[in-house]
């Protein structure tokens, strides 16, 4: 059995939960995965040029749950999206993991999440997706549920975000536990 090591073509600094890094191999070589930590992998499929530009509109737009206020318009500005990639968008949900506090109460808006300092799951994800649209970022809300009773939001409904990076496709990232998604999760 013939064994090939890769090193990662690009690495990006990660949330408490993970990493996400980049590999190539060439195309009809045998591949065989060892790993010591979870792998979560997207890989883009081929589309149309007419729908990726159809859905990318979709997942930038302004919506009455996402809005783009002042202050997620500056904090898109501040977090230098979306030039800064994979490493800005994990210190952005780490800063709103620790600037605002997780509450069990029905969802709000995102501006009295801004002004409170507090929300809820959907509060988080709204806010989280808001900023990434702002920054011209695609993102989307997923619904599901945690099944890990370690996290916020375990033993109910669940939102977490997927933002689109070109390079790896879509990713899946909980800001209200500022991690990656993976073990733990079950989409609707």
């Amino acid at each position: 059995m013939t064994s090939i090591e890769t090193k990662p073509r690009d690495l990006w600094a990660a949330t408490a939960a993970g990493r996400i890094a980049s590999h190539a191999v060439a195309h009809g070589v045998p591949l065989e995965e060892s790993m010591s930590e979870r792998l979560a992998a997207s890989i883009p499929s081929p589309v149309a040029v007419e729908e990726l530009q159809q859905q990318q509109s979709l997942w930038l737009a302004e919506t009455e749950d996402c809005p783009f206020l002042p202050e997620v318009q500056l904090l898109a500005r501040r977090f230098a999206l979306p030039a800064g990639g994979w490493e800005a968008i994990s210190i952005l949900a780490d800063f709103i993991y620790q600037r605002y506090a997780f509450v069990i109460a029905p969802a709000g808006r995102i501006e009295d999440m801004l002004q409170q300092k507090k929300g809820t799951v959907q509060d988080f994800a709204h806010l989280f997706i808001a900023i990434l649209r702002a920054g011209q970022i695609p993102a989307r809300l997923i619904s599901g549920e945690v099944t890990d009773p370690t996290l916020r939001g375990y033993g109910g409904n669940h939102t977490w975000v997927e933002f689109w990076l070109p390079e790896v496709g879509w990713v899946a990232i909980d800001p209200a536990n500022n991690r990656v998604v993976g073990d733990g999760y079950r989409q609707s």
